[in-house]
């Protein structure tokens, strides 16, 4: 009697475990912030404003480029700019792109 209780309470854990029952939702997804990409990596040579100018940076907030664009060049790098296709994905390059154009004018 004591085995056919343990294998009875054994049965329904297992089938309850694979009825998806306990199963979680996937985390969901972060929103990237182009901001916070842009400030943690940028603004050394840009400044937050995009003014900065260190090592000739240029001035992000007079920049006439479109955001793919300024893509290709975080992506590739441009002079002493290094590339940052090895340490952003292309959905943050593209995050930070956009903020680019937002200090446009600032």
């Amino acid at each position: 009697m004591k085995r056919f209780l343990i294998a009875l309470a054994t049965g329904t854990v297992l089938a309850c475990s694979s009825c998806g029952g306990g199963a979680t939702d996937p985390a969901p997804e972060k929103e990237i912030s182009g901001q916070a990409i842009y400030e943690n990596n940028c603004t050394s040579c840009h400044g937050h404003d995009g003014k900065k100018g260190m090592m000739n940076a240029p001035d992000l907030s007079a920049t006439s480029m479109d955001a793919d664009s300024i893509r290709i060049i975080v992506t590739n790098g441009k002079g002493v700019m290094a590339p940052f296709s090895s340490l952003l994905s292309e959905e943050e390059i593209r995050a930070v792109a956009q903020y680019v154009k937002s200090l446009k004018g600032k």
